[in-house]
């Protein structure tokens, strides 16, 4: 092709175009060995390279190839006449384009270089070098229809075994890399996991931001704009990101069905492998706001099946969930549940019947946890105290130890001592039984003191529990306040024990630790004792 420079014409100008089928191949070598095979090109032919175009888009579809016809029009437009590519399938694979780039070069509008073939096409090129290259396009468009079949097939099954095949999960998940049995990252093959970055605290923020606090009535719940406002001053979201943190994004992800581990691909849902972060009753309490049914709401009450019972000492009997539907006189549909609970009244004891609402019940437990709030200084004050008397404790059972350990070594001399009376005949056999039975039981009592089985695990375990106790009972109020039905039911059955209804008042009892709490926050000579 050097021996005859007819194809040259009167400019030199030539711009570059390198092409990558897509974004996996951002960070690989294919633009580097594109732009320095292309530069070797260039000088070889003494060309005048005026700009290069490196782009990531298909070849497949002439109507997709937005890039490609902006670098065409900006050379028609600067009038460059050589058109540069690394081969032919960087130019298209697809039969639209390649005749209409057939119809340029006959025309003599540009001249077209493969780099890689070492191969010029222009006006007076041999129509056989042109039939070469509508064999290469056929095959370049069969590969790229071969290869969409394919990678379709694939993400279908991977999709039909449970792992979205999409490469971009929505906020709160990422795409991880397999591993080899060596350890080391595949190539190809990733599942979707939780992603570690702020995103995921987001997510989950935004879904107990809706949660309405009742859901009885879904309509009471969080704008938009106030979980926007709320998640901003709480500092969750970066500087940096504040001004693209969108409400319309906000609410695409309340109502995305991912955050329930489902996901539709190609118009047919799948069940979803990847980890939940987002509990199915959360996710649910949030449909509701946007006039979805609840599938997980208990029919029967979250209050029923003997959780709440009648606190008249001669009846006791279970609370039943009996809600009520208010219909519209018109439409005659459903326009408001009242969700009420009364006695069952098994026994006959109540000769009226007293309702009380699903949410008195939550509005009166939750006033219950404004008592367990503790003051900053008493926080301090019971942590340093708690601090002070797990050292105590320490010392005092190590104390205990040696003085449980020295007695023992005394009563093993003592036993010896009387064994080698009895060998000299000193003392009688039935008086050595007697005895040796006496000092066995003393050593085997001593031997089961706690002062010899407290080793350090089981000290950190007790310390452990006191410190999730005096924790949970600090951060109770906060914890009630931006968990689901199911969750606050969860928290108050750790705090609470006998919980009854008498009238429309609900009773309770606190569980030993955190009565205990009560009273010191209450007395407040607790330190001088």
């Amino acid at each position: 092709m050097f021996q005859n420079d007819d194809w040259r014409g009167s400019s030199s100008d030539s711009i570059a175009i390198l092409r990558r089928s897509s974004r996996g191949q951002q960070y690989n070598t294919s633009e580097t060995s594109q732009d320095e095979d292309t530069d070797e090109y260039v000088k070889k032919l003494k060309l005048n390279l005026v700009k290069v175009f490196p782009i990531i888009e298909s070849a497949k579809d002439s109507e997709n190839r937005k890039k490609f016809h902006e670098a065409m029009a900006w050379a028609d437009k600067h009038k460059i006449r050589h058109r540069i590519f690394y081969k032919a399938d960087r130019e298209t694979r697809n039969l639209t384009d390649n005749e209409q780039g057939e119809k340029d070069i006959r025309a003599d509008k540009y001249v077209l270089h493969y780099v890689q073939e070492r191969k010029v096409l222009h006006k007076n090129s041999p129509d056989s070098d042109f039939l070469m290259r509508d064999y290469q396009a056929v095959q370049n468009k069969h590969y790229s229809r071969d290869l969409t079949t394919k990678i379709g097939r694939s993400l279908i099954q991977k999709a039909e075994s449970g792992w979205f095949p999409g490469q971009c999960p929505p906020w709160g998940y990422i795409n991880q890399h397999l591993k080899n049995e060596k350890g080391f990252e595949r190539r190809r093959g990733t599942i979707i996991v939780i992603d570690p970055s702020w995103k995921t605290a987001v997510v989950k923020r935004e879904f107990e931001l809706r949660c309405p606090p009742d859901l009885s009535e879904p309509q009471n719940c969080r704008s938009y704009l106030e979980i926007r406002k709320i998640i901003v001053d709480e500092g969750l979201i970066p500087t940096d990101q504040i001004k693209s943190y969108h409400t319309g994004s906000i609410q695409r992800r309340l109502q995305y069905k991912f955050y329930d581990c489902r996901y539709d691909w190609q118009g047919v849902e799948h069940e979803g492998k990847h980890e939940r972060f987002i509990s199915k009753e959360l996710f649910w309490a949030v449909q509701t706001t946007f006039g979805l049914k609840n599938p997980y709401q208990s029919k029967d009450g979250i209050f029923s099946e003997g959780w709440l019972t009648c606190a008249n000492p001669s009846c006791g009997c279970f609370m039943t969930y009996d809600p009520k539907d208010k219909i519209d006189r018109e439409t005659k549909q459903v326009k408001k549940t009242h969700y009420y609970y009364h006695c069952a009244n098994g026994k006959s004891i109540h000769e009226k019947q007293v309702n009380i609402t699903e949410g008195s019940i939550w509005e009166q437990f939750g006033a219950a946890l404004d008592q367990l709030s503790l003051p900053e200084e008493f926080a301090k004050e019971v942590a340093a105290e708690l601090n002070a008397g797990h050292v105590t404790l320490k010392e005092t059972m190590k104390r205990e130890a040696i003085r449980v350990e020295e007695t023992i070594a005394a009563l093993e001399k003592e036993h010896y001592t009387l064994y080698q009376d009895y060998r000299k005949g000193i003392i009688k056999h039935d008086f050595f039984t007697a005895q040796q039975e006496e000092i066995e039981k003393q050593i085997a009592s001593l031997k089961s003191r706690p002062a010899l089985n407290l080793d350090n695990a089981t000290l950190a375990k007790m310390e452990e529990t006191v410190r999730s106790t005096f924790e949970l009972a600090i951060n109770a109020k906060l914890l009630w306040s931006s968990r689901t039905p199911q969750e606050k039911k969860d928290l108050l059955e750790m705090l609470l024990s006998n919980r009854r209804v008498n009238g429309k008042s609900v009773e309770y009892d606190w569980k030993k630790p955190f009565q205990i709490l009560l009273q010191m926050k209450q007395d407040q000579e607790w330190l001088k004792q």
